[in-house]
């Protein structure tokens, strides 16, 4: 558990709460990498700490969220995501 520490969004929350920047979530549903609940679990926290937040839930897995058709609804999803902040 500690080696992948520094990957684990969890320990980095408290660097997210009282800052002015807003944080799109993608998930892949069927992960085993970054698993599903674990993913829910992180997004609750975030609600909790009142960091602005979205999300996008995709039908597939961690890998698979690399290839057709989920990149490019992703890919589009994140475009959306960009404009709006960007406005």
């Amino acid at each position: 558990a500690e080696t992948w520490s520094c990957i684990n969004p969890e320990n980095y929350l408290g660097k997210l709460q009282n800052r002015a920047l807003h944080i799109h979530v993608r998930q892949a549903k069927y992960d085993t990498i970054c698993p599903h609940d674990l993913t829910v679990k992180f997004l609750k926290q975030l609600t909790q700490l009142k960091v602005s937040h979205t999300q996008a839930a995709y039908p597939c897995g961690h890998n698979t969220l690399g290839i057709f058709p989920f990149i490019h609804l992703a890919g589009l999803r994140g475009l959306r995501e960009m404009r709006r902040a960007l406005s």
